[in-house]
C-alpha cells in the first residue's frame, strides 16, 4: 500500500513538474516581452519574471526528482494497462485534496476582485497550508501571516506594483 502511494506521488510530481515548467515558460516569455520604460529595474514585467523563473526552477526540480525516482518507468507501467487513462483521471477527480485545491484556487481568483489582496491571500494560503502542511494551527497562522505581509510589502513597496483586489481604504467602512 505504501509503495503504491509512493508511486502515485512520483507520478504527481512528474505531471505537476511538466505543467509548472510549461506555464512558467509561457509567463516568462510574456513578462520578458513587456515594454521596458528605461531598464529592467523599472519594467513592469520584472517581478513576474523573477517569480516565474523561480517557480520554473522548482518545477524543473520536481521533474528531475521524479525522473530519478523511476517516474518514467512507473508512467509506462500505468499507461500500459487498458483502462489506465480513465481510471487515473477518475481517481484524480475523486481525490478530495485535488478538488479542494482547485475550489480554493478559484475562490482566490474571485475573492481577490472583491476583497483586498492581503485578506484573500491570507485566507487562501491558510486553507492550502492546512490541507497540505501538517502543522499546528498556530504555526500555520504565523507562517501564513508572515508570507502574506512579505508578499504585500515586496510588491507594493519594493517593486511599486499595484496589488490586485480592492484597496483597504475602499474596503473598510469609514
Amino acid at each position: 500500500m505504501d509503495n503504491e502511494k509512493n508511486k502515485k506521488m512520483i507520478l504527481y510530481d512528474l505531471a505537476f513538474g511538466i505543467i509548472l515548467i510549461t506555464v512558467c515558460a509561457f509567463f516568462i516569455f510574456k513578462s520578458a516581452t513587456m515594454p521596458r520604460p528605461r531598464t529592467w529595474l523599472t519594467a513592469p514585467g520584472t517581478p513576474p519574471l523573477i517569480i516565474f523563473i523561480s517557480l520554473g526552477c522548482m518545477g524543473l526540480s520536481l521533474f528531475i526528482n521524479a525522473i530519478r525516482a523511476r517516474g518514467l518507468q512507473i508512467l509506462k507501467e500505468r499507461w500500459s494497462r487498458v483502462d489506465a487513462r480513465t481510471s487515473s483521471l477518475n481517481q484524480l477527480l475523486r481525490n478530495k485534496t485535488v478538488l479542494l485545491t482547485i475550489i480554493f484556487f478559484f475562490y482566490f481568483i474571485v475573492f481577490t476582485k472583491i476583497f483586498p489582496f492581503e485578506l484573500s491571500t491570507f485566507i487562501y494560503l491558510f486553507i492550502t497550508f492546512k490541507i497540505f502542511w501538517k502543522r499546528t494551527t498556530l504555526i500555520t497562522l504565523v507562517t501564513t501571516l508572515l508570507i502574506t505581509i512579505s508578499f504585500s510589502y515586496v510588491f507594493s513597496e519594493v517593486f511599486k506594483v499595484m496589488l490586485p483586489g480592492v484597496a483597504w481604504r475602499d474596503f473598510l467602512p469609514v
